[in-house]
């Protein structure tokens, strides 16, 4: 007998009251106490159809991989974040069939969108698809507008970042702020397996702003990044770092797991606009 899964609709509606109930959650809910580990386990990493993912190669080596988790003490089956940045959307305004088409093109499977989304400070837009890569179970997927870096001499240009199976803190919101914008480099289906301790981040961060392979156009703003803590992949959590500027100056980065759907996962790094 086919095991029953709730219809794409109810999964978006659910999505569409956390988005809403996120502020008041993170001022007011009380501490859940110390969380089980879910550390998404090596085996669920995805194979991206030829055209998928989020395009663009890894850079290969130089991360240790740091180690895998056994997975163990997880209750109950959990989606772990995924995310998904499309970097070439097109006009300002994505209908919902366009929208979901560009998540359909990341994917290779099916999508459908609930509404519009506008890329300039519009509000976040929810969409049903598959998880991607060999999972066909369906999941809701969040688009919000986000800007990454333009080639040199250009500035900032539009994207979208889809998210599922996340809530976003204060922190992480303001990372993926209007002044902000996102660079993107997978870095090994291994890659952070266990936490990425603090002084391998600060390397990694660096080669992610400035490496020809990223997914977004390099930022050579930076000559070094410090952190001092280490990176969690099991929850879209960012850490705060600091930027060296070749002047010496410093300036807030802030570094969140990059569990990309179709691809290694890596980092995502939040730098201020120019």
């Amino acid at each position: 007998m086919t095991a029953w899964t709730p219809p794409r609709s109810a999964l978006r509606l659910a999505a569409a009251m956390s988005l809403l109930a996120v502020a008041a959650t993170a001022c007011s809910a009380p501490d859940p106490g110390p969380a089980a580990e879910t550390t998404r386990p090596a085996s669920q990493t995805d194979t991206a159809p030829a055209d998928g993912g989020i395009g663009g190669p890894s850079d290969g080596g130089g991360a240790s991989d740091g180690g895998a988790s056994d997975g163990g003490g997880v209750a109950e089956p959990e989606l772990h974040p995924r995310v998904l940045l499309a970097t070439e959307p097109g006009g300002p305004r994505l209908e919902a069939d366009a929208l979901a088409a560009v998540l359909e093109d990341r994917l290779g499977a099916p999508a459908e969108c609930d509404g519009p989304l506008d890329l300039d400070g519009g509000d976040p837009q929810t969409c049903g698809a598959p998880l991607g890569g060999e999972s066909e179970e369906d999941a809701v997927w969040v688009g919000q507008g986000v800007q990454v870096p333009g080639p040199a001499g250009e500035g900032p240009r539009r994207a979208v970042l889809f998210t599922v199976d996340v809530r976003l803190s204060d922190e992480a919101s303001l990372a993926l702020g209007e002044d902000r914008v996102l660079s993107a480099l997978p870095m090994g289906s291994m890659y952070g397996a266990a936490p990425v301790p603090a002084d391998q981040l600060g390397e990694d961060a660096l080669r992610t702003l400035t490496s020809g392979s990223a997914l977004t156009a390099p930022v050579t703003t930076y000559t070094a990044v410090r952190c001092t803590q280490a990176l969690d992949f099991s929850q879209l959590e960012p850490v705060e770092c600091l930027g060296v500027r070749a002047d010496g100056a410093e300036e807030p980065l802030w570094v969140l797991p990059g569990p990309f759907a179709g691809t290694d996962q890596g980092l995502i790094v939040s730098s201020p606009a120019a």
